[in-house]
């Protein structure tokens, strides 16, 4: 399916074990092959190329009948040379997901395009 990530429902964790929940989708955010950072916002601030992404970390899973819901913090530094200064940022989001045969379905996260001044004209 275009547009839909799939995370397959671990049988070895109770839907109600919010701490395993976590673990896992950590693991899935940090693994390569792992889908979920494709479902998550994980954008810096576009009107400043100097921002870098550092960590992104998952705060909450919640679970209610088939519904799916992920809360994570997205961590954001941005140095500037000329000011010796470096500014720290950490953004709270959240996805939601269904649960379907197996799997957890989320949608693709697709990226705004960038804008420019130009763009209001």
């Amino acid at each position: 399916m275009d547009g839909v990530i799939e995370i397959p429902v671990p049988d070895d964790i109770e839907n109600h074990d919010e701490k395993s929940l976590i673990r896992y989708f950590q693991d899935q955010l940090e693994n390569i092959g792992g889908r979920v950072s494709e479902a998550l916002d994980l954008t810096c601030d576009q009107a400043d190329r100097q921002a870098i992404l550092e960590r992104v970390r998952m705060t909450r899973v919640s679970i209610a009948g088939d519904s799916i819901e992920l809360a994570y913090l997205v961590e954001i530094s941005k140095f500037e040379a000329c000011k010796g200064v470096l500014d720290d940022y950490t953004f709270s989001r959240k996805i939601m997901g269904q649960q379907v045969a197996g799997v957890w379905r989320f949608e693709k996260q697709i990226p705004a395009p960038e804008r420019s001044t130009h763009d209001e004209l």
